[in-house]
């Protein structure tokens, strides 16, 4: 994402926001603080208290498919961009993404996706395309409580 900022700079009006996780090395940081150091619309932070504020006023997210972030994409109904993570031939996010973008809730991205210039024309050509809006029902808990509740209660009276 940092060296496909400046590409996006001349074609869209944009702030990007980027959280690296707060377990990434030190030089590998920095690296990516140099990079950025031409970039006016472009803030690297390992962290954030405040990442589904952000998520919730994004246009778009961009990150990996992880359990958490895709709950989180799910929760505030960001248009997203997924990678999922394929390393010891976990699939687990793979499937995950794929289902999601069969929806038309999420669009997957891949490794060869991620050349600067390939990256900088999806994002464009995603941004420009209608998402599908699926209201999703987090509340679980409170759903099996009332199905058990209304279950037993059944029972009792027949």
């Amino acid at each position: 994402m940092v060296k496909t900022a400046p590409l996006l700079e001349k074609i869209i009006p944009h702030n990007i926001q980027v959280f690296t996780g707060p377990f990434i090395p030190d030089e590998k940081f920095q690296e990516l603080q140099t990079l950025k150091e031409n970039s006016n619309n472009l803030r690297i932070r390992r962290y954030t208290p405040y990442f589904l504020n952000y998520m919730q006023k994004a246009d778009l997210s961009i990150s990996m498919s992880g359990y958490n972030t895709t709950l989180n994409i799910l929760t505030t109904g960001v248009r997203a961009m997924i990678l999922p993570f394929t390393g010891n031939n976990d699939q687990e996010q793979t499937i995950r993404s794929q289902k999601l973008n069969a929806l038309g809730i999420t669009k997957t991205i891949y490794p060869q996706d991620l050349q600067p210039d390939i990256f900088a024309w999806r994002i464009i050509s995603y941004l420009e395309k209608q998402i599908n809006k699926i209201k999703f029902d987090f509340n679980g808990v409170e759903n099996t409580a009332k199905f058990l509740k209304d279950f037993v209660y059944k029972e009792k009276i027949a």
